[in-house]
């Protein structure tokens, strides 16, 4: 025991030292105590991108060794804190991983777990009522119809795919998406173009291009009414995900203002938050337990341009605010 308590001294002592990390999770794996591999896990985490393979081959073993460990000792080693840490340092171009930094934000923001992309659609609750809008008088189907129907669903890009995926997991597990008893929208194919999300109780819908169908993730189009030519929204179905789970589609957003990016007011962002990036057309500022986000057109509203603020305890939001505007 005295031995722990040596190796624990010196880890507070000196946080960010990975070597008195190792030397301990080397002493914890020689008496068979799986704490060892947890330490391992979390050293080697921070290193990886949070989009790739390595990182999310780690997530699930390190989320049961987190369960299992003691909070005491979680505390003394700085491992499972409820602090938000930024997510979208590197934004990349693929599709499998831009999703991964979406499942990534939700589960850092909201604090729940979230599996990795290309996971199966989660079943709608037993005697759950439908809570789908029709598409007009169309012909259409839900979304486990289009997933599960396999020509149906080799038809769609793998993005569309995610989306209804983790949209579903959204309304069945997380606050302000949903009411747990499934989806808000239905699917639909026209001779042009494939419907996947509405707004505006059915009358407004998101879509894709039927010609664009088998790129991966592809632009996103959006008819305010029936009969109305669709116009484009968003440059991919990601970046439409984007402004649906960090702004929140269904959520009060923390702190909208309008906003034009001018060279004062981006020195002021980057003075203020040390990671920034670019998704698409939208820019991203994040630090810990605030992320803002800066766009020229809200997919979901069409206003802008826009910085909303988006800040959880114990960051205070009028501090970040002050910091911006004075």
């Amino acid at each position: 025991m005295s031995d722990e308590r040596a190796f624990l001294r010196a880890i507070r002592a000196n946080p960010e030292d990975r070597t008195a990390r190792f030397v301990y999770a080397d002493w914890l794996q020689e008496r068979d105590d799986p704490r060892g591999e947890l330490v391992r896990i979390e050293t080697e985490l921070p290193t990886l991108p949070i989009y790739s393979d390595r990182y999310w081959e780690l997530k699930p073993r390190r989320r049961e060794l987190l369960n299992a460990a003691g909070k005491p000792w979680l505390q003394q080693m700085g491992y499972g804190g409820t602090d938000y840490h930024p997510v979208f340092a590197d934004v990349p171009t693929g599709w499998k991983e831009r999703w991964r930094l979406l499942r990534e934000f939700v589960e850092r923001w909201h604090q729940v777990p979230m599996r990795d992309v290309g996971g199966p659609l989660t079943p709608v609750p037993a005697g759950a009522p439908g809570r789908g809008t029709p598409y007009y008088d169309e012909p259409r189907q839900s979304v486990d119809d289009a997933l599960t129907n396999p020509k149906l669903r080799a038809g769609l890009p793998p993005s569309l795919r995610e989306w209804m995926v983790f949209v579903r997991e959204l309304e069945l597990g997380l606050k302000g998406f949903g009411d747990g008893t499934g989806d808000v929208h239905r699917f639909l194919e026209t001779l042009d173009e494939i419907h996947f999300f509405q707004q505006d109780s059915g009358r407004g819908c998101y879509s894709i291009r039927r010609a664009d169908q088998y790129e991966p993730d592809t632009q996103v189009w959006y008819s305010y009414s029936y009969g109305v030519p669709p116009v484009p929204v968003a440059a991919h179905l990601t970046t439409l995900a984007l402004h649906f789970v960090v702004l929140g589609c269904e959520q009060e957003f923390s702190l909208p203002v309008e906003q034009r990016m001018t060279r004062p007011f981006a020195r002021r962002l980057e003075k203020a938050f040390p990671v920034r990036s670019t998704f698409d057309e939208t820019h991203i500022f994040e630090r810990t337990n605030v992320i803002a986000v800066w766009f020229p057109q809200s997919p979901f509203t069409g206003r802008g341009p826009r910085l909303h603020i988006k800040v959880r305890p114990p960051a205070n939001r009028e501090d970040v605010a002050r910091e911006l505007w004075g």
